[in-house]
């Protein structure tokens, strides 16, 4: 059976497939190992080469032209030299410099197109990696269901991506994505994201963990209380979440 890699919502799947995909921006993602063989990724990476190897062709013929011709343009001879002095019509090194600046101009257009190229194609690739890794810390911290958005939000800008032979290194302010993200889960905000043990909802239910009393839940039908709700979303919006998704709300 095939799994697809993008659900809108998960009616239907299996009850042991369903912890295999993570909300994202509305959506249900399957979460892949092994996606830099993926061949999307891999027609990514050929065409960032691909634009890499043309600015480098670009770079060096304009390099070279700089260095050989100095003010000269690349078709200059001495009989276009010639030509010129004994046409008459203006000054030759005039002609000559106007010359040089019109394939300047074009070699710097030509250039330009490349580094967008380039820039769109890095851009691309440099997306996958953030949203992969995220996925994948995300699901390994345990992220409560409802909260997977909010902390993929929360992250998403930190993340940043380098390259060392070709290969990503994603990482949070120096550290692997994964590594970063169990240490803010065992932070007293970021416990109040994760699933708690032996409960289906998010946050930590308090320092004793679980799932709060019901009574004691000012969002529950049995504890209900719009002061007590006033006052938890004030203090503290992430336990307010919490107990909003127990309730069901």
């Amino acid at each position: 059976m095939k799994l697809k890699a993008i659900l809108d919502n998960l009616d239907g799947v299996d009850e042991a497939l369903k912890p295999a995909y993570t909300e994202k921006d509305g959506k249900f993602v399957l979460n892949i190992e092994g996606y830099d063989s993926h061949p999307e990724v891999q027609g990514l990476k050929r065409s960032l080469q691909v634009s890499r190897d043309e600015k480098k062709a670009i770079e060096t013929q304009l390099g070279e032209m700089k260095e050989k011709f100095g003010s000269l343009p690349d078709e200059f001879n001495m009989e276009e030299y010639n030509r010129l002095k004994d046409g008459g019509g203006g000054d030759v090194n005039q002609k000559l410099a106007d010359q040089r600046a019109r394939l300047e101009d074009a070699s710097k257009k030509a250039l330009d197109v490349v580094n967008k190229k380039l820039e769109d194609a890095t851009s691309k690739l440099n997306k996958l990696h953030v949203d992969s890794a995220l996925n994948s810390g995300i699901t390994e911290i345990a992220v409560a269901a409802p909260f997977a958005p909010a902390v993929r939000a929360m992250f998403n800008d930190k993340v940043k991506v380098d390259y060392e032979g070709g290969e990503p290194i994603v990482t949070i302010e120096n550290m692997p994505v994964n590594e970063y993200l169990k240490t803010w889960a065992g932070t007293d905000f970021g416990k109040h994201y994760i699933v708690a043990p032996g409960s289906g909802g998010g946050g930590s239910g308090g320092s004793g963990g679980g799932t709060p009393n019901k009574a004691d839940n000012p969002w529950s039908k049995e504890g209900f209380n719009l002061t007590k709700q006033t006052e938890i979303e004030r203090d503290d919006p992430a336990k307010a979440a919490q107990l909003k998704a127990s309730a069901g709300k």
